[in-house]
């Protein structure tokens, strides 16, 4: 889905539809914190931690990561001393 920046006065702003205020349970006034993370994704979570979601979704990423050398163990084998 889409979501388009718009100006709202000095500031811009983003509108969310209704059926996922809906899905994420929220209503108009509820605070969400907002992330950056490194590769610039925005991530916006309800202050309510649901911790099952949480945990499932920690353990998502986990699945993700693939397990190889340590980079360590890559540096190392490729260090000229």
């Amino acid at each position: 889905m889409n979501i388009q920046i718009s100006k709202w006065g000095n500031s811009l702003a983003l509108r969310i539809p209704q059926h996922l205020l809906k899905e994420a349970n929220l209503t108009e006034g509820d605070f969400l914190s907002a992330s950056l993370t490194p590769d610039g994704t925005i991530v916006l979570r309800s202050k309510h931690v649901d911790r099952k979601s949480l945990i499932r979704e920690l353990h998502d990423l986990r699945e993700s990561m693939p397990i190889s050398k340590s980079v360590i163990k890559q540096l190392r084998d490729s260090a000229r001393y």
